[in-house]
């Protein structure tokens, strides 16, 4: 199995009126079956004090750095999760989050970070923004 076999796939989940903050998770890789047992939920509960379930994207996986069109060696293959948080939380879950290097998607766009997702991935989250 490769790195990029593990975590659960990521899909476009578009924002909608309770779920329009969308949030990456450096380095962390949640499995379909960490959801469906409510194991993630459980987790932003109690650490993020959220009271709504998060709305999860999937794991993506950052591509190589590139150096004058060369790719940089052992550089990329990081999996990081995406997810939505309810509106509601927000305001509890902003500080919390910090603890765990949890970053808004309009941050990571905001400081040109966003170059390290694949194509794909940066073109179905292009314009979400909190």
């Amino acid at each position: 199995m490769t790195d990029e076999d593990e975590g659960m796939a990521w899909a476009e989940v578009r924002p909608d009126d309770d779920y329009s903050c969308l949030c990456i998770w450096s380095g962390t890789i949640v499995e379909q079956e960490d959801v469906d047992s409510g194991q993630v939920d459980e987790f932003f509960g109690k650490a993020m004090k959220c009271e709504h379930p998060i709305r999860p994207v999937g794991c993506v996986y950052t591509v190589p750095d590139r150096d004058g069109g060369q790719i940089v060696k052992d550089t990329g293959g990081r999996c990081d999760f995406v997810f939505y948080v309810h509106n509601e939380d927000v305001m509890r879950f902003a500080v919390p989050r910090l603890n765990y290097g949890i970053r808004w998607w309009d941050d990571v766009v905001s400081n040109k970070s966003h170059i390290i997702y694949p194509a794909k991935f940066r073109k179905a989250f292009k314009d979400v923004m909190a």
